[in-house]
């Protein structure tokens, strides 16, 4: 189990900015594995949680990959 998998578990962080982020960092290693369609599903729910986490780009060229 991935560390981000463990934060954002039921004890992780409460605020929606800190999820984002993890979102984003769980994102970036499914998209490393290749697993695209879960990397996207992680960063259109890390912009809903803060539409500044960094990944609209990177979301954007998935969509169209995907």
């Amino acid at each position: 189990m991935s560390t981000a998998n463990v934060a954002l578990g039921k004890l992780g962080p409460r605020d929606d900015r800190t999820r984002a982020r993890l979102l984003r960092s769980r994102g970036t290693c499914l998209e490393a594995l290749a697993d695209l369609k879960e990397a996207l599903a992680c960063y259109d729910k890390a912009l809903s949680l803060d539409p500044k986490v960094g990944v609209k780009r990177r979301a954007d060229s998935l969509r169209k990959a995907v």
